[in-house]
């Protein structure tokens, strides 16, 4: 593990990313079922909270994309940290 720290940190990237979009997303579709605003919003009915629905789903891209940097850049800097020198 010592010797690929960026390989290391872009895997952890990938799973930080997509574990926090999949939970962005069940919490879109769990306030859609709660509100009756369809699928997501963007598949009808058309409930009261549509529009935030969708507003839901485009941040829940954004902030899975932020944790997932924070989450490689930290995991780099503490793998790079206890590497020995060469």
């Amino acid at each position: 593990m010592k010797r690929y720290p960026k390989l290391v940190a872009f895997l952890i990237c990938l799973l930080a990313t997509s574990l926090s979009f999949a939970a962005g997303v069940a919490a879109t579709v769990a306030v859609g079922k709660a509100t009756n605003s369809g699928l997501v919003g963007i598949c009808g009915p058309y409930g009261p909270a549509a529009d935030i629905l969708g507003w839901m789903l485009l941040a829940s891209i954004v902030v899975s994309l932020a944790v997932g940097a924070y989450m490689a850049r930290c995991s780099y800097c503490y793998l790079r940290r206890d590497a020995p020198e060469p």
